[in-house]
This record gives structure tokens, sequence and C-alpha cells, in this order.
């Protein structure tokens, strides 16, 4: 267990987003937002197919997507 611990670290991040002119949202606008940056996310942490599923990838176990969106556990370490 202490060698689990000793290289997690967590962070939380807060930002507000500002249009420039108006801007109408749909009621679902928290969800689209939240969906593009799954995409983004996964964009920069990922370096394999694309095609691949998260849970049939060989490096899952260090992949920060993988462990944050997708819920990663430790029995995936091995």
């Amino acid at each position: 267990m202490k060698d689990f611990l000793e290289n997690f670290r967590m962070a939380k991040y807060r930002f507000l987003l500002r249009p420039r002119e108006y801007l109408k949202l749909s009621h679902y606008a928290g969800s689209s937002l939240r969906r593009d940056f799954i995409d983004v996310f996964k964009e920069i942490c990922c370096n394999e197919d694309k095609s691949l599923s998260c849970t049939k990838c060989p490096k899952k176990a260090e992949c920060a997507y993988y462990q944050v969106i997708e819920g990663g556990t430790r029995k995936d370490h091995g």
C-alpha cells in the first residue's frame, strides 16, 4: 500500500469560462462541456490506436485518462 501512495497526487481545478458575446446554452450545457473536456483529455493522454477500447489497451495501468475517466482500479495494474 505504501508504494501505491508514494506517487499519489491529487489536484482540484476550478475555472470560469466567459463568452466574448451573448451565448445561449441549452439545458444540457454542462453535459456538453463535460463531453468536450473528456474528448480533449483523451486526445492529450492517449498515444495508442484510438479505435482500441480502453479496457483492452496494454497501457491502461499508466494511462491518466483510463484511471480518471474510465475508472481504472488497482486490479488493472497487473
